[in-house]
């Protein structure tokens, strides 16, 4: 059984990021492209950090990735990347990994959405 639109979890919640622009749609606007360009290079560090077992910036960058979801009202990403951080915290490498394939698709429907949403003509 497959879940309808309506159903799914949306990677982001536009009205969250809305909401702390003070209803400044145009803001949102251009904050939303700008993610567009940054996400694919925080998910290629990131991955890179993860290939390269360096801990302290798997860490950080998840740390980096986890404020971003938690902006927008990436519920699911915000998540996934707080178990990405504890888990280098706590020098788990096992779990980064685990939790990694979770973040790396969550970022990569998040682009999806963004792309949907045409934010990369925003700028």
């Amino acid at each position: 059984m497959s879940l309808s639109t309506s159903d799914q979890i949306k990677p982001f919640d536009r009205n969250v990021l809305l909401q702390r622009c003070l209803g400044n749609a145009a803001l949102v606007d251009k904050l939303m492209a700008a993610l567009m360009t940054s996400l694919p290079r925080d998910k290629s560090d990131l991955q890179s950090a993860i290939e390269a077992s360096d801990l302290t910036s798997i860490a950080r960058l998840s740390h980096r990735l986890k404020g971003t979801a938690s902006n927008i009202g990436a519920v699911p990403m915000s998540g996934s990347s707080d178990r990405v951080e504890q888990s280098a915290r706590k020098n788990d490498f096992e779990n980064v990994l685990l939790h990694w394939r979770e973040l790396a698709q969550q970022i990569d429907q998040l682009i999806l959405a963004l792309e949907a949403q045409n934010f990369e003509g925003a700028l």
